[in-house]
């Protein structure tokens, strides 16, 4: 959903870059047409109703890296080998 607290590209590629160490550098581009400068999800409403994040942005993105590497690489690693 989001947590209310707005990130940009590059900082999220500084986060995941800290935890993937890879040592790539981004490319810039020019933006698309079109493109949404901002994109902070709104989730007052949902914490009317009570919900709070629980996970913070390097916590989620560590876990969605490791399901990656677990399930989406583990199985496309599968079918290469069939």
């Amino acid at each position: 959903m989001g947590s209310g607290i707005n990130f940009s590209v590059n900082e999220v590629y500084g986060l995941i870059e800290r935890q993937l160490k890879t040592g790539l550098q981004p490319i810039y581009e020019p933006d698309l047409p079109g493109e949404a400068e901002i994109t902070l999800a709104d989730i007052a409403e949902a914490r009317n109703l009570g919900w709070r994040p629980k996970i913070d942005i390097n916590e989620g993105l560590r876990l969605s890296i490791e399901y990656i590497r677990e399930r989406v690489l583990t199985e496309q690693l599968g079918a290469a080998k069939a």
